[in-house]
């Protein structure tokens, strides 16, 4: 279940960014 607080979940605690997904998720909230 991938909702809008799945990302910020993501990217916060698990510091996601490294991986694919978290940049694109990243990507995604920063143009939103």
């Amino acid at each position: 279940m991938l909702d809008i607080s799945s990302p910020l979940i993501l990217i916060g605690p698990t510091g996601a960014g490294k991986t694919t997904v978290g940049r694109v998720l990243a990507a995604k909230l920063n143009v939103s």
